[in-house]
């Protein structure tokens, strides 16, 4: 059912398209968009032998919200995206191997505040933008120990989590349908640290916490549906 959501959504935007006239570029206050697509990469503590931090890309669908104040050629932004992934390979407890982390679902949620300059104020406007950013991840796994650490061997939760600050330098373009309606495409980087702490086990304090800085490249940070005021 996910498939048919990207190809559902181009087709409303063709859709609007076709109902779109020549464009007053004479500008509206506000803005706001429903991110309906991003495909972006997260940096979080996972899934292997040694614990080390890991990349993984992550896509989402209707997975945020934005606002824009508009002066001129400049905007205030703040937006908010949620995403959650799943890992297919999580194994069996069975085939779980002593000593080893696995992780099952990570959930990600990002919020931005920053300041956007349009290149141009026409239909299509290229801009580029700067984001203070703060985002909070929570790993979902399973440790199975050894013995020494549980005299039962058993599988047990081992989760962590993880928050980022950073700067986002941005690149995008929007395209106006129409006087209500606009389209919005962006990539953009993640520059920053992250802190990673694992969850306490047994009662004790945290078992792992550490700060990294990170360099993270969103290939498509967000494509929104825009409303405009």
């Amino acid at each position: 059912m996910t498939k048919n959501i990207p190809s559902t959504l181009f087709l409303i935007l063709l859709i609007l398209t076709g109902f779109a006239q020549d464009t007053d570029t004479k500008l509206t206050r506000h803005e706001f968009g429903l991110n309906v697509y991003s495909f972006s990469n997260a940096y979080m503590y996972r899934a292997n032998d040694t614990f080390d931090n890991e990349y993984f890309p992550q896509h989402g669908y209707l997975n945020g919200v934005m606002y824009k104040f508009h002066f001129k050629k400049s905007a205030l932004r703040v937006s908010f995206t949620y995403t959650k992934k799943d890992f297919p390979d999580f194994p069996s407890y069975e085939n779980m191997e002593v000593g080893k982390y696995y992780s099952g679902s990570v959930w990600n949620k990002e919020l931005r505040v920053g300041y956007e300059y349009h290149l141009a104020i026409k239909k299509l406007k290229p801009y580029v933008a700067f984001e203070f950013m703060y985002a909070s991840s929570y790993n979902d796994g399973t440790l199975l120990t050894s013995c020494y650490l549980d005299p039962r061997c058993d599988p047990m939760p081992f989760n962590s989590s993880a928050t980022t600050l950073g700067f986002n330098p941005t690149i995008g373009a929007s395209y106006q349908l129409n006087k209500c309606f606009s389209v919005r495409l962006e990539t953009s980087a993640t520059i920053g640290a992250n802190q990673f702490v694992t969850l306490p086990i047994y009662g004790s304090t945290t078992y792992y916490s550490d700060v990294e800085g990170v360099f993270i490249f969103n290939p498509i940070s967000s494509l929104s549906l825009n409303f405009h005021f």
